[in-house]
């Protein structure tokens, strides 16, 4: 390091990244990721998913597009809804009856700070059923038991359109769909 370096310190930056992801949380603003879950709709931030759960940074980074429509099959909304409350609040309020569909949940999006959730041996045994379905499964490209169809970059019209395909739930996916089951 040369003696001219300066070096300036945000104090308070952690807190304060910390304020933003709340803030973000019931915002519209800079949303650049829809989930479909059960249904409903979830806006989200793209930055946020990558940074709690692996399998979500692993789609963004193959498929680097300017907007995503993850459709998420065999999740219950409510779990995911608490998922993306833990991570843009660092926290999330439950009942023991939702834990265990949560801790599946969160196990198969691979949430960051809720390995915890899940025992050891609950986590290899739960692992292995997950590399066997990987296995047996003919799809492009599966992250734990999670599917990935197709991806691409979603205009506002295709994405009106999927949204419109989505909401009549028994039709097939759409070029620019992500699903994961």
């Amino acid at each position: 390091m040369c003696d001219n370096n300066v070096i300036i310190v945000w104090n308070g930056f952690t807190e304060h990244v910390s304020g933003v992801f709340r803030t973000f949380r019931h915002e519209t603003a800079l949303q650049d990721v829809i989930l479909y879950c059960e249904g409903q709709f979830i806006n989200t931030h793209k930055l946020l998913l990558a940074s709690c759960s692996e399998v979500f940074r692993r789609i963004f980074l193959e498929r680097a597009n300017a907007y995503h429509l993850i459709r998420l099959t065999g999740f219950r909304y409510v779990d995911v809804s608490l998922l993306l409350d833990f991570m843009y609040e660092g926290e999330m309020a439950l009942s023991q009856e939702q834990l265990p569909s949560l801790k599946q949940a969160a196990l198969r999006l691979e949430i960051k700070s809720l390995a915890n959730l899940v025992t050891s041996p609950e986590r290899e045994s739960e692992q292995k059923a997950d590399e066997q379905d990987t296995l047996s499964s003919a799809t492009e490209t599966t992250d734990n038991n999670l599917e990935v169809t197709s991806a691409g970059y979603v205009s506002p019209l295709e994405l009106m359109a999927a949204v419109a395909t989505l909401q009549q739930e028994e039709s097939p996916l759409q070029n620019n769909d992500l699903l994961l089951s």
